[in-house]
């Protein structure tokens, strides 16, 4: 069985990256979140988790959903009393996909009227059961039938359910005007054959129930039909007729055919009396071009190396090359031109072969810069999704006489929940700072889910006392502020605990846990009231001239002595934690010596007579100032 079933190419994604680009839109907020409604005594408002995707082989027609939301669900029985609970709804919904393709991007939606509700469940979660009147509602076919009509409008109204993906690596399969889709859901993937009609003499009719999974452990499996080859090879057709015109030349035939392993490329090109060049050749794909290195010695002796690394892309070596020139033996003066035509030739077929594929593959789905076409690993992002990066890799590109095949791991870097906040503040800074923590919610969960909250618990690492908790729903609760925490200007660190979790009845369940610390430095020991220092500092050496002017003659080294300090914040001076405003060394001199005192010299009393030995900042809180500071 061929696996392009016939189409002008085959498509295959496996489910595992129609799950990821869904929860992709659903991280943006793109897909709907809410389910509700209020008809026949019945009012919902419920927050819907991210959809789980399955394809399976029955039924080939739709995929499979998962979808649970939870919320309030209020029941009014025909003249009986309204009853409202907390409930966890959960379904099963047969959705048929709507693909469409045009400019090569292939567009998914959801045919929301034809999708149907296969199980639904309902289980209070606060509140206890329903009394029998209400239950005996839940558990009718009108109930479910309402539900159904609600999920259809929902799934109708998006206007997509998973982002853009563009098939430009399939060339002009997948740009002509003429290019459809028709699918089939197989066991694990989503499979896609694309018709042509009359597209560069080209006409394709795919069976749609012949298309497998083609995947082979990539997250995209394509396989482009030989018969295809003229449409495929279109461009690179025309850039050699172009080649040959402009050589005055006229080209007689250029084949393209499949060989297993590899592209085989015939043609002849004509220049009347100046002769004619017949050509052909093998294009083996491959995936790493292999490094290289040159070694060669200078005029004086030096060695030198020069290596290229291998690199990851896409290239083609060839084999089998065969090149004939024939012209009449008395056109021996045209050598040059001839040389010139047969290489014009042959390389311009060459390169214009790998630039097509390279273009049609490794820039398929989006280029981010940077790179060369020929890279096969790159990393992108939707447009008009900011996150998460995918990060894309040509992992197969094979010639086989049945068609070409080409695999794509694409992948999301998806990023982790995580606690990011400042992790050291200095003490003089403490509580002059905005020092706030954040949590990045997992990637499938959104802030605005009434189940989910965030507790969030700040304490001293040297006591253990704790100085914030706060427990409350994640929509307003992300972030916990330390600013202007009194323990900042005593404890040596604080301890910043985050819990994300969701409640539902009486289970909670963590989806998140982290911790962080604030460190809280200082230069100076605080277990001591004050401090002094001793400093060395280099002073200019001044001759006063007799006419008065002054000529500096030099540096001399000078030992100082600081004033006593407080080391107690608030209340120390902004120089202590500088030790005299960074005057710490000069050149090779020592560094200052710190003297911790636990009580001053002198008593308490004396200290307006001993000023000229105490900061004036630290205790009379200026040199302006006469009153001493409190200790």
């Amino acid at each position: 069985m061929e696996r392009h079933a016939d189409f002008a190419a085959s498509v295959a994604i496996r489910q595992s990256l129609l799950q990821d680009l869904i929860t992709t839109l659903y991280h943006a907020g793109t897909l709907p979140h809410r389910l509700t409604g209020n008809q026949s005594g019945v009012s919902a408002n419920l927050f819907l988790d991210v959809p789980t995707v399955l394809c399976q082989a029955v039924p080939a027609d739709a995929l499979v959903l998962k979808l649970q939301g939870w919320g309030e669900l209020s029941i009014t029985p025909p003249g009986g009393t309204r009853s409202t609970r907390t409930v966890l709804m959960r379904m099963t919904v047969f959705a048929p996909p709507l693909l469409s393709l045009s400019a090569s991007t292939l567009t998914f939606r959801i045919d929301g009227p034809a999708s149907t509700i296969q199980t639904l469940d309902v289980d209070p979660l606060v509140g206890g059961p329903y009394p029998a009147a209400a239950q005996a509602i839940i558990d009718s076919e009108a109930f479910k039938s309402g539900v159904q009509l609600s999920v259809q409008s929902m799934l109708g109204g998006m206007q997509r359910f998973a982002p853009p993906l563009s098939l430009a690596f399939l060339g002009p399969v997948a740009s002509a005007p003429s290019a459809s889709v028709r699918f089939r859901v197989v066991a694990g993937a989503l499979a896609m054959g694309i018709d042509v009609t009359a597209a560069a003499g080209v006409t394709t009719t795919g069976n749609p129930n012949l298309l497998i999974d083609t995947t082979a452990g990539n997250d995209i499996g394509m396989w482009t039909n030989p018969a295809a080859l003229p449409l495929v090879l279109f461009d690179v057709r025309s850039k050699v007729e172009a080649a040959v015109v402009q050589q005055g030349a006229t080209l007689d035939y250029l084949t393209f055919a499949l060989t297993e392993g590899a592209f085989h490329i015939s043609g002849r090109a004509d220049k009347g009396s100046e002769g004619s060049v017949t050509f052909s050749f093998d294009a083996v794909p491959r995936l790493v071009r292999p490094g290289w290195c040159e070694e060669w010695d200078e005029e004086y002796g030096e060695h030198f190396v020069s290596c290229t690394p291998s690199r990851d892309e896409l290239w083609f070596e060839l084999s089998n090359v065969d090149v004939d020139v024939n012209r009449p033996w008395w056109v021996v003066a045209l050598e040059v031109l001839g040389a010139v035509f047969t290489f014009g030739i042959g390389t311009l077929a060459i390169e214009a072969i790998v630039e097509m594929v390279r273009n049609n593959v490794s820039a398929g789905i989006n280029n981010a810069g940077g790179e060369t076409l020929a890279a096969r690993v790159r990393e992108f992002t939707f447009v008009g999704l900011p996150e998460p990066q995918f990060r894309l890799e040509v992992a197969q590109y094979e010639c086989h006489i049945e068609g070409v095949y080409s695999g794509l791991k694409l992948r999301p870097l998806t990023p982790a929940a995580q606690l990011e906040g400042p992790t050291s503040i200095a003490v003089d800074m403490a509580m002059a700072s905005t020092l706030i923590w954040r949590v990045r919610l997992p990637f499938d969960v959104l802030a605005d889910d009434p189940l989910l909250s965030v507790r969030w618990t700040v304490r001293r690492t040297d006591t253990n006392e704790i100085l914030i908790n706060n427990d409350a729903p994640a929509l307003s609760n992300r972030s916990v502020d330390l600013s202007g925490l009194p323990a900042l200007l005593v404890a040596p660190q604080l301890r910043i605990e985050c819990r994300v979790y969701r409640t539902m009845g009486p289970v909670s369940t963590d989806l998140f846990t982290g911790t962080g610390t604030l460190q809280i430095t200082d230069v100076l020991d605080r277990t001591h009231p004050f401090v002094r220092w001793d400093h060395y500092c280099y002073v200019p050496v001044v001759k006063v001239e007799p006419d008065g002017s002054k000529t500096q003659r030099g540096l001399a080294l000078k030992q100082r002595h600081s004033r006593i300090h407080r080391t107690a914040v608030p209340g120390r001076c902004r120089m202590v934690s500088q030790y005299s405003l960074g005057e710490i060394t000069v050149g090779t001199s020592p560094p200052p010596t710190l003297q911790y005192m636990d009580q001053l010299p002198f008593p308490i009393e004396d200290i307006s007579s001993k000023r000229r030995v105490v900061c004036d900042y630290c205790f009379f809180g200026g040199p302006t100032r006469t009153t001493p500071l409190p200790l």
